[in-house]
């Protein structure tokens, strides 16, 4: 199952997750993470608790490093 969250980085936790691979490709920075956790306010996360997101691609666009 594939989400996208758009403009909401304040929305995901970052203190169990994982960067697996960050690259740049066509001027976006690409992160491989895992273990991220998406917040209630999420509008992805349907739940009433934190969701914990085992794999995730997240892009930046205008990225660099």
């Amino acid at each position: 199952m594939t989400f996208t969250a758009t403009n909401e980085l304040d929305c995901f936790q970052f203190h169990d997750a994982e960067i697996k691979e960050i690259k740049l490709i066509d001027g976006k920075m690409i992160w491989t993470v895992s273990c991220i956790n998406a917040m209630t306010t999420n509008s992805q996360n349907n739940n009433s608790k934190d969701m914990c997101v085992k794999h995730a691609i997240m892009t930046f666009d205008n990225g660099r490093l």
